[in-house]
């Protein structure tokens, strides 16, 4: 398999396994949620498959066959089932796209495909230099298929033991299509892609034409701090799609299948990053709270079920080994503290320094509130794939302004509640720990 990966270049088995990647989204989408709308059936196919995705990925890598052939050849299985299974409608995607292109829409869209163009680019002929894709996001890569299996992850190493690696093993199955790391920083983009589908799906949930729910998803390619992250292998974008998908979901009308898909985004997303829980515990209330509401309080535990195995195995890990979740960060667990190192998790980095590590990028300083202020409305920080000075651009802000108004106006306290987990995070200033807030 992988002389078969040499033979074919640069992109190596991809032409093969993206496809099949995509009919498993889609047959998903069909078998799952014959009766939605088209985008909500992508949104749908996506949330499943990536759990699919992961879970097999984690089984694979227990079994010691994180491996090209065998990842590919599940991926057919899967893939070969889900075509054998005939759905009960079989209604078009292309249903997605009437009334999307119009005349308001095609400037963004075109503005969007030349945004792609530039990534595509980008990530095809520029090494890999990004400082935590470096660091441990791609030696985890690396480590686990060198090994076949988790097992070759060194625990003595902090970052790579410790973190959550939802993103990176969607990283490690992409990488395993390849002969070499030419291209391997391509595979942030299909998170950006599934993060616009999100974007447009809770616009057109909002009341939105087509034409505009497309322009919003274009849109969010093309906030500045999402672009610059795309062409790398950060796992930013990819952490603020999943938590758009799981904000779709949360403010889904309560359904016991829209309520199951809510706890396997809330899982996928809190397996991504180590800041994820604030977002989760926020969001799951907010969900428990709609659907005790609607009558669905027995769904509430199946969905805390999915979001524990999909997302706590390296919270659980990291206390029992550390007594921090959250390992190796110093983590006071304000406002509970009250006294000198009482409610202080253990760790052996500040947070402080953790938050100021990285490039050498401008970034904002003074108490968090004027970061943020200074930050956001910042129009002239340099552009950096790690922005910690500005990111959102100036339709970002006006839109903020309009989306503030029409909360209060309508009173749409779980959108405002959505709008919050989307900015917790130790800090919510630099653009790229809140890469979902744009598309709010």
């Amino acid at each position: 398999m992988a002389h078969l990966a040499e033979l074919t270049g640069r992109w190596g088995l991809l032409p093969v396994a993206l496809p099949l990647a995509w009919l498993v989204v889609t047959r998903l989408g069909q078998l799952g949620f014959a009766d939605a709308p088209a985008l909500e059936r992508i949104v749908g196919g996506a949330t499943l498959a990536v759990a699919v995705f992961v879970t097999g990925l984690l089984g694979l890598g227990a079994a010691h066959a994180l491996r090209a052939g065998a990842i590919l050849t599940a991926l057919a299985v899967i893939a070969a089932v889900l075509v054998a299974v005939r759905p009960r409608s079989r209604r078009p995607y292309a249903a997605a796209w009437r009334g999307a292109v119009s005349g308001a829409s095609a400037g963004p869209l075109l503005v969007c495909a030349a945004a792609t163009v530039v990534v595509v680019t980008a990530a095809s002929w520029l090494p890999v230099w990004q400082w935590d894709a470096l660091g441990y996001h791609l030696p985890f890569v690396d480590f686990v298929l060198q090994s076949a299996s988790l097992d070759g992850v060194p625990r003595d190493v902090g970052y790579l033991s410790t973190y959550p690696h939802n993103v990176e093993l969607c990283f490690l199955a992409f990488r395993s299509m390849l002969p070499d790391d030419r291209v391997v920083e391509l595979a942030h983009l299909p998170f950006g892609v599934l993060g616009a589908v999100a974007t447009a799906a809770l616009a057109r949930r909002g009341g939105a034409r087509a034409d505009d729910g497309v322009i919003a998803g274009a849109s969010w390619l093309t906030v500045p701090a999402v672009f610059l992250q795309l062409p790398t292998n950060y796992i930013d974008v990819a952490c603020a799609a999943l938590l758009l998908v799981a904000i779709y979901w949360v403010l889904a009308t309560p359904t016991p299948r829209s309520i199951a898909c809510a706890g396997l985004a809330l899982g996928l997303y809190m397996g991504s990053k180590p800041n994820a829980p604030m977002a989760t515990a926020l969001l799951f209330a907010l969900l428990a709270w709609r659907a005790v509401r609607a009558g669905r309080g027995k769904w509430v535990a199946v969905a805390g079920l999915s979001t524990f195995a999909l997302g706590a195995e390296s919270y659980v890990d990291n206390l029992v080994r550390h007594g921090n979740p959250i390992w190796p960060i110093t983590l006071p667990m304000w406002p509970l503290r009250v006294g000198p190192d009482v409610w202080t998790l253990p760790g052996t980095t500040p947070m402080r320094a953790l938050l100021e590590a990285g490039a050498a990028a401008p970034r904002a300083h003074g108490p968090l509130p004027w970061r943020v202020l200074a930050s956001w409305t910042s129009l002239g920080g340099p552009p950096a794939f790690d922005m910690r000075l500005g990111g959102f651009g100036l339709i970002v802000l006006a839109a903020l302004a309009v989306a503030a108004v029409r909360v209060v106006r309508e009173r749409a306290w779980a959108h405002a509640i959505a709008g919050m987990a989307a900015v917790a995070s130790p800090d919510p200033s630099v653009a790229r720990y809140v890469l979902a807030f744009p598309a709010l």
